[in-house]
Parts: C-alpha cells; structure tokens; sequence
C-alpha cells in the first residue's frame, strides 16, 4: 500500500483496538468500531486500486519497449533498403526521412551499471537509491523487485519488473512495505544500445 494510505490506516488501526478493548466507554458515542472499520476497509480498496493500476503501468511499460524494439528494427530494415534502393538519389532518400550519416562513428555501448549502496530515505520510511555515471549513457533504465522472504538477498533476474526510465543520480523510492526486501537494478541507454544490467542491490525496509 502507497505510504500516505499506510499511514492513515495504521493510525486507524490502533484507534479501533482502543475502541474494541474499551468497548463500555464509547456506548452512545457517535463514533464506534464498526464505523472505523468501514473507513479502514475503504482505504484497502483504494490501496488495491492504486496497486492494480501501478502494475497495469508497469506491464504496459514492458509491452511499450517490446514494440518499439521490433518497431526499430523495422526502421533500419527500411532505412537499409532506401539507402540501396536510392544509392544515388539523396533527393528520393529524404522523402522517406532518411538522411545521410552524420561524419563520426555512433557511440558503442554504456558499460556494466552500477549501483551503489541502498540507504534509507531520511523519514525511515522508503530509499535512498544511487547510481554511477556511465560513459556513453544518455539514460538510465531501471528495475525493481520484491522478495517474499526478506532474509533472501540475491533474486532471479526474471523477477525484476520495469521502474522507471530517468537520467537522475540519485531518487527516492518510498512506495514500499515494512518488512518487505526491495532489489533494484539499472542499466544506461543510448540511442543505438542498451548497456548491461547492474548487479541487484537490495535492502529491507
């Protein structure tokens, strides 16, 4: 659950345990358990609804960078094809929206991402996550994932889910659950290739 309602709810919760364990003092009360349980079960709903969403997100992320991928390699196919069908005709080339190659050669792949040591975020509650600069990087990808058992600290690399794509050092992710190990990874991007992935770095919250 995002920590805004967390944090209202566990309030609520501990309200509603003094109201059940001193039912006797609350008789006529305009508050009562019940009414507090109502508004707790409104917050899950919504917890779950945001929680649905952030994963519809994440799967139509994914889904996003499987097209673009076959979409690119459909642009070079017909890009390969105009340069040889038009070798000589720069004029025709343009119409298709293909332009000469610029002097100087692409940039090679990032190296290997790197990310450093998980803190907590200065409120306790969520983390501080950091990376390296990579040479040859114009973006960062990044990945995250949770672990069942918060004792394991190495995860399957198919576990990790689609984050977010930005060129930041240094975010906070506090969209996380008490007693709950997070593992993120990143990689840098470029324009002609995708760097290797970091190794996982994790930390429980």
């Amino acid at each position: 659950m995002v920590k805004y309602l967390q944090t209202i709810s566990d309030r609520l919760g501990k309200m509603k345990t003094g109201i059940h364990d001193n039912s006797g003092d609350w008789t006529g009360q305009p508050v009562n358990e019940a009414t507090v349980n109502t508004k707790m079960n409104l917050i899950a709903d919504k917890g779950t609804a945001i929680t649905n969403a952030e994963n519809a997100l994440i799967q139509a992320h994914i889904d996003a960078h499987s097209v673009v991928a076959g979409a690119k390699l459909l642009g070079n196919q017909v890009e390969n094809l105009v340069n040889g069908i038009y070798a000589t005709n720069v004029g025709k080339k343009i119409e298709y929206g293909v332009t000469e190659a610029a002097a100087g050669s692409p940039k090679p792949a990032p190296g290997k991402g790197v990310v450093k040591p998980i803190h907590d975020d200065v409120d306790g509650q969520g983390f501080i996550i950091e990376r390296e600069t990579l040479v040859n990087a114009d973006n960062y990808e990044w990945q995250k994932a949770s672990g069942a058992d918060a004792a394991v600290l190495v995860i399957d690399p198919s576990k990790y889910v689609h984050f977010k794509i930005t060129k930041k050092l240094k975010f906070v992710d506090d969209d996380v659950v008490n007693g709950t190990r997070y593992f993120y990874r990143m990689r840098g991007l470029n324009t002609g290739h995708n760097g290797e992935w970091s190794e996982g770095v994790s930390a429980l919250q």
